[in-house]
């Protein structure tokens, strides 16, 4: 284990070279920084005006609260407490946790962000994971998130782009700008008194769901728009799947119960983590789990019926077509005679299923195009 501590300014410009493990780092009111790794290397360079650090193994480190901080390469995972100062941060290999802290950027996070508390702007890009953030109340800009968004007391502009789910609380001051973009689906819950204009398209027809007061809506339009008071706060959403807008907090609580906080140790002395952090953590992966094999066998069910239905389609189009067309299926009218038939008794109408069943064995080259205009005008 290497230690090292030293006097510096109260408030330093700290740079993390290299990190290759997991990094815990808080603020304190002490007018040092003082370093601590279970590995063999631990170079701490610098003067009162900067601070260059680097180890080869996890790291502890406390710097003065107004330190403003530039971490370069995390390996592992990240967790920042107790800063006043700007945080930027190039590149983290697991999660990256803050809590209590003030502006932050970042590039690129390999796993999940998880924000609380942040006093100033948030700017963050390529997050491999989901990204959580509660009570950041100045300007939010997320792109490329590659999970689900899950946002809580936001006030300020907001310009995020998720691949998965966004679930949004928001609290738009006026003039706010407020622009998503979501893969899966988005669900929005507002003030009943908000003052805000909402720009919305979702995935498809029937995709998007109003529930306000004093809001009528045409559930059965792919976008609309909806002004709430004056409309001064502006808010565009934009899904792949199904867009809710609710002021109910029943329906708010249902998808914010998936929120998830992220907590970890390291095999060093970390105090405040919760005692039953692996339990948590054992018990959200087998819900998880839970969800995702329900899921796939109702997908199942799903095909199944299907096939099902296709196959009887084209046994009810192969029994009309024997019956009106003849054993060979050849149509013989023309001047060759052929005795009367009895007539034929009522056959059930043709359905649209019929219809698009001949279409797409068309389309899979099962028959000509010229054999599905027999087919079709045979069902006629």
């Amino acid at each position: 284990m290497q230690r090292q501590t030293v006097i510096c300014g109260s408030s330093p410009k700290v740079r993390l070279r290299s990190v290759p493990g997991d990094l815990r780092l808080s603020g304190w009111e002490r007018d040092e920084i003082s370093a601590k790794t279970n590995g063999d290397l631990l170079e701490l360079l610098g003067n009162e005006g900067g601070f260059d650090l680097s180890c080869d193994d996890d790291l502890i480190l406390s710097v003065p609260i107004t330190a403003e901080l530039t971490i370069e390469s995390v390996g592992g995972d990240a967790d920042l407490r107790g800063l006043n100062g700007l945080c930027q941060v190039e590149q983290i290999g697991g999660d990256f946790v803050g809590r209590n802290i003030g502006s932050f950027r970042t590039q690129n996070v390999g796993g999940n962000l998880s924000l609380r508390g942040v006093a100033g702007d948030v700017s963050a890009a390529n997050v491999g994971g989901d990204a959580s953030l509660r009570a950041a109340q100045a300007n939010i800009s997320l792109l490329a998130v590659g999970g689900d968004l899950h946002l809580r007391g936001a006030s300020g502009n907001l310009s995020a782009s998720v691949g998965g789910d966004a679930v949004l609380y928001l609290e738009p001051r006026p003039e706010a700008e407020i622009t998503l973009t979501a893969g899966g689906d988005i669900l929005l819950r507002l003030p009943p008194d908000a003052d805000a204009r909402l720009e919305l398209q979702g995935g498809g027809s029937d995709s998007i769901h109003v529930n306000l007061p004093g809001i009528t809506f045409d559930e059965q339009a792919w976008s609309g728009q909806i002004t709430l008071g004056e409309g001064r706060a502006r808010i565009n959403l934009v899904a792949g799947g199904e867009i809710t807008v609710t002021s109910q907090a029943e329906e708010w609580q249902s998808a914010a119960e998936f929120d998830f906080d992220m907590d970890f140790d390291f095999d060093m002395d970390f105090p405040n983590l919760p005692a039953d952090l692996s339990g948590r953590i054992e018990r959200e992966v087998e819900y998880a789990a839970r969800q995702a094999e329900r899921a796939r066998e109702r997908a199942e069910a799903a095909r199944q019926r299907a096939q099902q239905k296709a196959r009887e389609a084209e046994r009810r189009i192969q029994a009309k077509v024997n019956a009106r067309v003849g054993r060979w299926g050849m149509d013989w009218s023309g001047t060759i005679p052929r005795p009367p038939r009895p007539p034929a008794p009522p056959s059930e109408p043709v359905s649209d299923e019929e219809r698009l069943t001949i279409l797409r064995m068309l389309a899979e080259k099962k028959i000509t195009a010229e054999e599905a205009e027999k087919l079709l005008a045979a069902l006629e």
